[in-house]
């Protein structure tokens, strides 16, 4: 018999600590994944969890995480308040005046191995004004409010349609939690008192504060920056990044907006003098909220920013809070595993906590570990060092290409350290417009290329074999595609006309 294999090794008492979105979504994918297979899970729901946020939004790589776990589109939306997102709007953040688009899913025009950005860089050179993103379907239907499924089989041309989803937190906190227990796992709440190890280092058991001891085989650590295991007991290293990205705070309200409004089927990004302002539209509330240095703003005149010329209803404002900016040096160690913001923290400027959150499980089924094992943790840690950084060095490049110099904070943007990896990957892009060949898992090569373009970089030469093209041929083929994109945007239907017909939870609102 296999001794990793055998049940004396196998793992099947797994705690996680942390009541919130990240601990619920882990105890359901966990519950789901490796039902059938005699495996007890526990959450515990400790009192004074993380669950500060009102908003959680995805990455269009989360709607494969949805289907592999079963989700129901149509009943999550319900249930969560949710809307679609096509993409962001950057507004002053270049230059002020300046917008432009990031939109999800990739731009239309490939030509066999030449990408979009290469065919209309030599078009550009050749005198033709058309946007770059008026290639992208996602960017044109969020300029016109549109919005439908992805349905490629009727119309090819969908399939380059990508789109994100956002959520009432509290709502899919609890969409979490119900779909979790009614597939068997145990909710125990109270505060830890005591968590103990054996002699070599390993966790036996967490006592709680009314003397409950949980035993177990595996702990997974979502307690958010509190960190109650992998920080206060294990004290695991935490790497800080305060020093290398520019907001460190974060402070939002939400908003009610009436039923005749229409809900955008984006987010928009304004920057500010000190940082930046994130708009999120659900149904019936927006949230905003303001990221910005703590070296150059006050919270006082942040919740003024939160609030001046606004003309909707304001239901509440929240205190600001830090993003404890950096990442835990091995998240994975001995029998405990931290996921979410124990492990790590960015600022939400692209990069959403729940993409990384999604990965973590994946990473952890794909090595799920027996008893006591290490070599597993090793390529976890290796693996989840690496994503975090890319998501780093992703918005050390957002910031790095901003010209603006009207504040001391976007002048200290300017004069960002940035990584080697970053450097290498600019100059790539700005000699024959090419991205550096990265998992795309989390950053695609359609971001960077957006990014750049966005902020008005354009290589500075085309890629060397696309002067063998039959320019006049590809010209006609761009605007055929143009064409079709703006007839398939015509015929979708409004973002909120969809929603109503599709989602609308204005049945289920309280």
């Amino acid at each position: 018999m296999n001794n990793l294999n055998s049940s004396k090794n196998r793992i099947q008492n797994i705690v996680i600590i942390g009541g919130n979105t990240t601990g619920w979504t882990v105890a359901m994918a966990l519950a789901t994944s490796l039902k059938g297979l005699d495996l007890f899970i526990s959450v515990i729901d400790i009192n004074k969890h993380e669950q500060s946020t009102k908003v959680e939004s995805s990455l269009t790589s989360s709607n494969l995480f949805f289907q592999t776990y079963g989700f129901n589109l149509q009943e999550l939306m319900k249930e969560t308040n949710a809307s679609f997102k096509l993409g962001t709007e950057f507004s002053d953040w270049t230059t002020i005046a300046k917008k432009w688009f990031h939109p999800h899913g990739q731009q239309a025009g490939k030509n066999g191995f030449f990408d979009l950005h290469s065919l209309a860089l030599k078009l550009k050179q050749l005198g033709e004004k058309n946007a770059f993103n008026e290639h992208s379907l996602s960017a044109m239907a969020a300029d016109k409010g549109k919005f439908c499924l992805p349905t490629p089989q009727q119309n090819p041309i969908l399939s380059a349609l990508g789109f994100s989803l956002n959520f009432d937190a509290s709502r899919y906190l609890n969409y979490l939690k119900n779909r979790a227990i009614t597939l068997g796992v145990n909710k125990l709440e109270g505060d830890i008192s005591h968590i103990n190890q054996s002699e070599d280092d390993f966790i036996s058991d967490i006592t709680l504060d009314d003397g409950q001891k949980i035993n177990g085989d595996f702990f997974i650590d979502c307690s958010g920056t509190d960190a109650v295991v992998i920080g206060k007991q294990l004290d695991i290293e935490y790497i800080n990044w305060s020093k290398d990205i520019p907001c460190d705070r974060v402070i939002s309200a939400t908003f009610k907006y009436s039923a005749d409004e229409k809900i955008q089927p984006y987010s928009e990004i304004l920057a500010l003098a000190n940082g930046y302002l994130k708009t999120t539209y659900l149904q019936g509330l927006i949230v905003r909220k303001y990221i910005y240095s703590s070296k150059h703003d006050s919270e006082v005149n942040a919740k003024h920013i939160l609030t001046q010329q606004n003309a909707h209803q304001l239901i509440e404002i929240n205190e600001s809070s830090i993003i404890k900016l950096g990442r835990r040096e091995s998240p994975w160690v001995k029998n405990c595993l931290a996921i979410g913001r124990s492990a790590g923290e960015i600022d939400p400027l692209q990069v959403e906590s729940m993409h990384l959150v999604h990965m973590a499980i994946k990473r952890f089924i794909e090595l799920y570990p027996t008893h006591k094992s290490s070599i597993n943790s090793v390529e976890y840690n290796r693996l989840t060092r690496r994503e975090i950084e890319l998501a780093k060095e992703y918005h050390l490049l957002q910031y790095s290409l901003s010209m603006r110099d009207d504040s001391a904070f976007w002048r200290s943007c300017q004069d960002l350290e940035l990584p080697i990896n970053l450097v290498q990957a600019i100059q790539l892009f700005k000699s024959h417009g090419r991205q550096p060949m990265y998992d795309e898992g989390l950053i695609t090569r359609h971001n960077w290329i957006s990014t750049f373009i966005g902020n008005s970089i354009w290589p500075d030469n085309t890629h060397p074999l696309v002067n063998a093209l039959q320019i006049n041929h590809v010209s006609k083929q761009l605007s055929n595609m143009r064409n079709e994109i703006k007839a398939t945007v015509k015929s979708m239907p409004e973002h909120q006309q969809f929603i109503d017909s599709f989602c609308s939870s204005r049945n289920i609102l309280k």
